[in-house]
């Protein structure tokens, strides 16, 4: 009898801490579908292939102020705390475990590229999500989650599983080697890299969309049903906007179509999306 109490006591004291140690390590991320909406859902994947789904569950222009995380060892949601235009700089994950994440440079185009992540409960073990490269156009293909504290060399790495190209945030590759962050702290900053990478409010060198949509290719105007909404504007452009023939392969290029778009417009006077100015040359999304 005594040594059934014994185990029991054991288990009570040491079977969470145990179970933490055994998680299996986080392997892949990747889109849950394909087409216009596939940023909008995403599946995270450890070794053993247990998944967690990160997702929008609404639509709209402030729908990328509502994330929610759902699987079978985690039920969370992550929005946003900041304030105004920098709204973005500041998300609080809420879990099992109160997670703050905090851009580190407020100001500039590297607002995106670095931020510190911990938990309430800890809020001395501050782990640095950023991007392993901070001078290339290029850089959010590649992250890093490391612990700011200790003597730990552990890292939890991102990698685009596809460099180059249109598609190559849609499948990442994750590397975990940082056994002393809590699984929720690793889901959370898995979170925080694809918002970083794909969201409205990243740098726009990196991701040339708005709400997820791309402001590059093939455009058709319409009356009603668009994507989007622009004014027209003179300066103080959200987006310079040069019209082509074809190859509209680069960000604010657009060829204008009747059919086989990539994105319906429809041009307004107030209450716009974006203020977009027309331009001969040098187009792209404006700071």
């Amino acid at each position: 009898m005594k040594s059934v109490i014994s185990l029991l006591m054991l288990l009570g004291f040491f079977g969470q801490p145990l179970l933490a140690q055994e998680a299996s390590p986080l392997k892949q991320l990747e889109t849950e579908y394909i087409g216009k909406e596939s940023w909008r859902s995403w599946w995270l994947r450890n070794s053993a292939n247990e998944k967690v789904k990160i997702y929008m569950p609404y639509s709209g222009k402030n729908a990328w102020e509502d994330w929610l995380i759902e699987g079978e060892t985690v039920d969370a949601q992550a929005n946003p705390t900041g304030i105004g235009s920098k709204k973005w700089q500041e998300w609080e994950w809420q879990g099992k475990e109160r997670i703050v994440m905090r851009s580190l440079f407020q100001h500039g185009d590297k607002a995106w590229q670095e931020w510190e992540i911990y938990s309430e409960a800890a809020p001395d073990e501050v782990y640095l999500l950023r991007t392993k490269y901070s001078s290339s156009e290029k850089a959010w293909e590649e992250w890093e989650l490391v612990p700011d504290f200790g003597e730990s060399t552990g890292r939890l790495a991102f990698n685009t599983r596809y460099i180059g190209g249109d598609k190559n945030w849609e499948s990442w590759d994750l590397q975990d080697n940082l056994p002393e962050a809590s699984s929720e702290i690793k889901m959370a900053s898995s979170f925080l890299m694809l918002f970083s990478t794909i969201m409205p409010y990243c740098h726009p060198k990196a991701r040339c969309a708005f709400n997820g949509l791309p402001l590059k290719g093939k455009v058709k105007f319409v009356e009603h049903g668009e994507d989007i909404k622009i004014k027209y504007v003179d300066y103080d452009a959200d987006i310079k906007v040069q019209f082509v023939e074809w190859g509209a392969d680069d960000c604010g290029q657009w060829q204008k179509v009747d059919y086989g778009e990539d994105l319906k417009v429809r041009i307004v006077d107030w209450n716009e999306d974006l203020k977009v100015e027309k331009v001969d040359y040098s187009p792209g999304m404006q700071d």
